[in-house]
């Protein structure tokens, strides 16, 4: 039965890249799916007087890993304050795991993505974070929402020490 066992994951934020923010975030869920999408990388060429196109690889293309978070406030936070607050804070933690961190005085131009390891069940990659998509729900008298469904999707990276 899909999403039966639960499955505890987490995002590291690897090299400098982690100073100033949270520098793991852990997650509990039962996943009714991981959606994984890999670009291969072949091309066609058209070859004149050649019934069929030739196929040359390129190099290999984008891999992203998708899946679903569901957020559920605690009956008491942890950090102190109103428990309702914690969804909201959880899912501005993962929007900056998608901002670059520049030197102090520095723009954000020139400045890759923080570079993040995701480890879910057998599920280790170093990504990027490139997409998320939360959905609030279930709100309280100061419109902190108790429950959210939040879509994240990653993608892989390679890094190159120069």
């Amino acid at each position: 039965m899909p999403g039966s066992n639960p499955v505890k994951g987490y995002i590291d934020v690897l090299g400098t890249a982690g100073a100033g923010r949270s520098s793991r975030i852990e997650f509990m869920w039962n996943p009714e799916e991981i959606s994984e999408d890999f670009d291969v990388g072949w091309t066609s060429t058209v070859i004149p007087g050649l019934p069929l196109t030739v196929k040359h690889y390129r190099g290999g293309g984008e891999q992203e890993t998708t899946f679903r978070l569901q957020l559920v406030a605690p009956y008491e936070d942890p950090k102190g304050g109103d428990a309702a607050e914690q969804v909201d804070r959880y899912i501005d933690d993962l929007y900056s795991l998608g901002l670059p961190f520049p030197p102090e005085g520095g723009s954000f131009q020139f400045f890759m993505p923080p570079v993040l390891r995701l480890v879910i069940g057998k599920i280790r990659r170093t990504v990027v974070l490139t997409k998320i998509r939360p959905v609030r729900k279930y709100f309280d008298n100061a419109m902190n929402s108790a429950v959210a469904e939040v879509d994240v999707t990653f993608q892989t990276v390679m890094v190159i020490n120069y």
